[in-house]
């Protein structure tokens, strides 16, 4: 699973005026735990709670699919 919040927080910083949204400062905003947040940016997050993925795309004005992509991934057996 791969991620697009950091490409959308720098569009949404463009059309809101700002040079940049820190991490901390958009989880804020969002009502999401900086923790969570950050696990989410950062690809280490096993789980995507629900409300979560829901305050993101109310952030966002946008879906899960903007959010979230599959990409395969090999496996270490498939790159030997």
């Amino acid at each position: 699973m791969r991620n697009n919040v950091i490409e959308l927080l720098a569009r949404h910083a463009r059309r809101t005026n700002r040079k940049r949204i820190p991490i901390k400062t958009a989880a804020a905003e969002m009502n999401v735990s900086y923790y969570t947040l950050n696990a989410i940016v950062g690809n280490t997050i096993r789980e995507y709670p629900v409300d979560v993925l829901k305050n993101i795309c109310d952030y966002f004005n946008c879906n899960v699919g903007d959010i979230l992509s599959y990409e395969e991934v090999p496996t270490p057996h498939e790159t030997a």
